[in-house]
């Protein structure tokens, strides 16, 4: 009998908790503009990156030999790259709209009224 079934068991246990709790402190840290589809292609990058180091570990700690994690680690980040492309296709218009939308304040120095508000 192989170790892999466990092995993967636990790789997907761990990537499934931890990406989403990552997916959604990204979210909340920076807005995702891009709908739905940005929204889950994200969540997908997060919980692919975070299968790396438990599949890695798993695979030389339980018994399988180290190329083997390593290998498929490295096929994971080339999996987690190819889904963060395709959210930023999703994502870059609507960012790209919503930033124009902002108006940027206009710098007018150290006022006089400033002064006053400051305290000093």
């Amino acid at each position: 009998m192989t170790n892999e079934p466990l092995v993967w068991g636990i790789t997907i246990v761990f990537g499934l908790i931890f990406g989403t709790l990552t997916a959604r402190s990204s979210m909340r840290r920076e807005k995702i503009h891009g709908g739905a589809l940005a929204i889950i292609f994200n969540w997908l990058a997060s919980v692919v990156m975070l299968m790396v180091l438990p599949l890695i570990l798993g695979s030389i700690f339980i018994g399988h030999n180290a190329g083997y994690g390593i290998v498929i680690g490295l096929l994971l980040i080339g999996v987690c790259g190819i889904l963060l492309v395709i959210f930023a296709i999703f994502e870059k218009a609507p960012r790209e709209a919503y930033l124009k939308t902002l108006i940027p304040k206009e710098d007018r120095g150290w006022t006089a009224e400033d002064a006053l508000k400051s305290g000093l």
